[in-house]
């Protein structure tokens, strides 16, 4: 998958291809890996099943993997990164390109 934890990887493909998701999707996905809320708080606070609450899970990182198998824009921008910190520029410009990188999107 990535060197980054799962649920750290799953994170930033969520800020890289969150708006892709339904408003729904996209709602739950930040409250559980954004807000780090349980899946019950969520479905309390949605006034929704837990089992709902999972599905959605679920179906948000199938969808947020396939996206990156296909458009590999996670794996670009990491590219991008690696290339800028081979640079011969200061490192205080070389953190500013990176932040713009992935944060700029």
């Amino acid at each position: 998958m990535s060197s980054l934890s799962d649920f750290d990887y799953i994170n930033t493909l969520l800020l890289t291809y969150g708006e892709l998701l339904t408003d729904k999707q996209k709602e739950i996905a930040n409250l559980f890996f954004e807000f780090n809320l349980s899946q019950q708080e969520i479905a309390d606070n949605l006034s929704i099943s837990k089992q709902a609450v999972s599905d959605t899970l679920e179906t948000v990182t199938s969808k947020l993997v396939r996206f990156e198998e296909k458009l590999k824009f996670f794996k670009k921008m990491q590219k991008l990164a690696e290339k800028v910190k081979d640079m011969d520029i200061p490192d205080e410009l070389k953190k500013e390109i990176e932040e713009e990188i992935f944060n700029g999107i």
